[in-house]
């Protein structure tokens, strides 16, 4: 049975895809407004394809780019530059790339059920209160509660952040509202078909608002 973050990479994935030929097709026909469209949800949907293969695999981008390396350096013509200088170090990119291959990264709290049936839980009324607590380099909390049909997140963070006006920013964007040092924000009519949407949300505090790679600890608590 597939984690809620595998179902997750799989729907951004197809959505990826589909955007990608759309894109290539408007290109041909050129329909350049049209790919411009595309191409802004393209970037989106990859962006959030990153953040979550992220959080499943703290090692995905290293094994990514050798991945690219490795393939570039196979097709590449013996006279090329790039060959030239790289292919010395060939066997060196495969050895780290079955390394990072044969790691097994921990489940996330994210991957759990826990957090979907919680959520649900809301729904039912059976839960009034959740908080996902992150400990790492930074110790943050992400609250959630249900008033009628709106959903309330509430991030607090215990430690002090550099760069915080970038940080303020990337939360904006994803639709907080930031008054000093209270982060808030609210999804409007919220039912189970939005769980991947809180989902992807929760993905992007934790991998690009607070910088996790892997090396925090998350628990869920319910009330």
């Amino acid at each position: 049975m597939k984690t809620n973050l595998e179902i997750l990479i799989d729907e951004l994935q197809s959505e990826s895809d589909y955007l990608k030929k759309e894109l290539d097709l408007c290109v041909v026909e050129s329909d350049f407004k049209g790919a411009q469209a595309f191409q802004k949800s393209l970037i989106y949907t990859q962006q959030q394809l990153r953040i979550i293969k992220g959080i499943q695999n703290p090692n995905w981008d290293k094994i990514e780019s050798l991945e690219r390396n490795i393939e570039r350096l196979k097709n590449s013509k013996e006279d090329d530059r790039i060959y030239k200088l790289l292919i010395r170090r060939l066997p060196e990119y495969q050895a780290r790339l079955d390394e990072l291959r044969s790691i097994q990264p921990k489940k996330h709290a994210l991957e759990s059920e826990e957090i979907t049936s919680s959520l649900e839980g809301l729904l039912t009324g059976k839960i009034r209160k959740i908080s996902l607590q992150i400990s790492g380099d930074h110790d943050a909390q992400i609250h959630f509660n249900l008033n009628g049909k709106v959903l309330n997140l509430q991030l607090v963070v215990n430690t002090h952040f550099a760069d915080k006006k970038r940080r303020h920013a990337i939360l904006k964007n994803i639709g907080f509202e930031i008054q000093q040092d209270n982060m808030s924000m609210k999804i409007a009519d919220f039912d189970q078909s939005k769980t991947s949407n809180v989902l992807e949300i929760l993905a992007q505090i934790i991998y690009d608002v607070l910088d996790f790679r892997g090396n925090e600890k998350a628990k869920i608590i319910t009330s």
